[in-house]
């Protein structure tokens, strides 16, 4: 069947809507029985065709899709038997088992196919949960129970729970839209299905016929209405790309509004009808308060869980290099000063500070774009962690330049530190199928017990010390020198720079 032109699914709505809704309010009850079974069958037979010429539907979504359709039109085959046979539309165990067990398929199918949603914010399905119940206690306490009251139709819990499934396809049908999951196509014809279903679920509890169980065309015609939408919808390709919508961890203004709503609703309700006297919906505001309360505190706690993970987040962007994940070039220096406080009250042997610049930044970066250079600096970042001792602390600097920290005595300290970073770097790194030198110019500052200098201080040291190393290297060749080779850079004491 493939993908049908946008202008093709449109026509074919067209027509078949005017075709069935004036059979559901010409023919009669049996009329009407038949427009909502064929219309069932197009729905089924269209997600038939799209599976079988390979859709992208999501693979356990779309047999529950099916299966929903199938289970609902056999429920609407029986009614038509049942109503050519007795008159009756429906009754017994096995209409409203029939009916909430098509919608459940419906439902778990939605949510399957809004898996990559709700594995990038699994408060979606918690949030569809509260709407769905929320919206269901509303319109059966408003409209639904009232209407069957004055109509002496006596409560059906069956009914209330097809109006729960009805109301959690609503949801999330109303969580892709405002996610901006849908094209516009596919958003026009969800938001058909959805709100015809809706209608027609409302209409037929209001307006069945206590004895009969007939019904008006026109609401025999929002079923048609909803069925030949779902088939419009998987007739074309954007049914099936369901992607990530913008993640929200905020505990913001509306959503409180909407959480205290939804915790607030059933005692409103029960409130209401106490005050105007009316009885009878104590068992589904008490269940509904019930359900909706839980809901409330997991989705708070998620949320809460949610905030906590992104302040985590900030505070590692606040002192981590985003690139390489060593420490940025604020911790570092807020770490420095702290070393250096130890330093100078004599509760620590000494502090070098090793200040590595890479020779060939700038040519790899050039020859072979940034992507490579990025991969240049995470490889060398991941050699200096692995030479650094569990005691220093590496970082990067900006740029092709790094720092290493080391706390012990300077001389010895400092020199097993330049030692550990040449060998750590001295072999190539391969990139990207690009072999490229890691050798670096390395200077070093100090600071001893008892010593006064600032964490600037020290940097400032080693990087001139860096400069003078690197400087003479050129000197002493028309080439730099091989990683290793580098005369002995000079070991610069913090307080005799400064």
């Amino acid at each position: 069947m493939g993908a049908v032109p946008p202008g093709h699914v449109h026509a074919g709505y067209g027509a078949l809507l005017a075709a069935l809704t004036t059979l559901c309010l010409l023919g009669g009850t049996e009329g009407s029985a038949v427009a909502v079974l064929l219309a069932g069958l197009v729905g089924a037979g269209v997600l038939v065709a799209q599976y079988r010429v390979g859709s992208r539907l999501h693979p356990t979504a779309w047999p529950l899709l099916l299966a929903g359709l199938v289970v609902l039109t056999a429920h609407n085959t029986i009614t038509v038997v049942a109503g050519m046979s007795t008159g009756a539309l429906h009754g017994g165990l096995w209409y409203g088992l029939t009916l909430a067990l098509g919608y459940s398929l419906l439902v778990s199918g939605g949510l399957f196919a809004m898996a990559p949603v709700i594995r990038t914010d699994p408060g979606a399905a918690i949030d569809t949960a509260i709407v769905a119940v929320a919206a269901a206690g509303l319109l059966w306490t408003a409209i639904v129970g009232p209407a069957r009251t004055r109509s002496g139709i006596p409560g059906d819990v069956r009914q209330l729970i097809v109006l729960v499934l009805v109301c959690a396809i609503v949801g999330v049908a109303l969580r892709a839209l405002v996610s901006g999951l849908t094209t516009r196509f596919a958003a026009v014809y969800l938001a058909v299905a959805a709100g015809s279903t809706l209608l027609g679920t409302v209409a037929s509890a209001v307006h069945e016929n206590g004895g009969s169980g007939e019904r008006a065309g026109w609401v025999a015609a929002s079923w048609v209405a909803a069925s030949l939408a779902i088939a419009a919808l998987t007739a074309r390709p954007e049914a099936y790309e369901v992607v990530p919508g913008p993640r929200s961890a905020k505990l913001s203004p509306s959503r409180l509004v909407f959480l205290g709503a939804a915790l607030s609703l059933f005692p409103g309700l029960a409130t209401v009808a106490h005050l105007r006297g009316t009885g009878g919906y104590e068992v589904v505001t008490n269940a509904g308060a019930l359900v909706v309360a839980p809901l409330v505190v997991m989705r708070i706690g998620l949320l809460a869980r949610q905030h906590s993970s992104a302040e985590r987040r900030l505070t590692r962007l606040a002192t981590q290099d985003e690139l390489t994940g060593l420490l940025n070039r604020r911790a570092l220096v807020a770490r420095i000063t702290s070393l250096l406080s130890r330093v100078e009250a004599g509760d620590s042997p000494g502090l070098a500070v090793l200040f590595i610049d890479l020779d060939d930044f700038k040519v790899i970066n050039d020859q072979y774009g940034h992507g490579v250079g990025d991969l240049f600096l995470v490889e060398v970042a991941r050699r200096l962690r692995s030479a650094a001792r569990s005691t220093d602390m590496a970082g990067r600097f900006g740029g092709d330049e790094f720092v290493l920290v080391l706390e012990g005595e300077p001389t010895a300290a400092s020199a097993a530190g330049i030692a550990a970073v040449h060998a750590a770097l001295e072999a190539p790194l391969m990139l990207a199928g690009i072999t490229a030198s890691g050798r670096a110019s390395i200077g070093s500052a100090a600071a001893r017990p008892g010593d006064h200098a600032t964490a600037e201080q020290l940097l400032s040291a080693a990087d001139a010390s860096m400069y003078r190393v690197k400087r003479s290297q050129r000197e002493a060749a028309d080439e730099p020198a091989p990683a290793g080779a580098q005369a002995e850079p000079e070991h610069a004491d913090a307080m005799r720079e400064h």
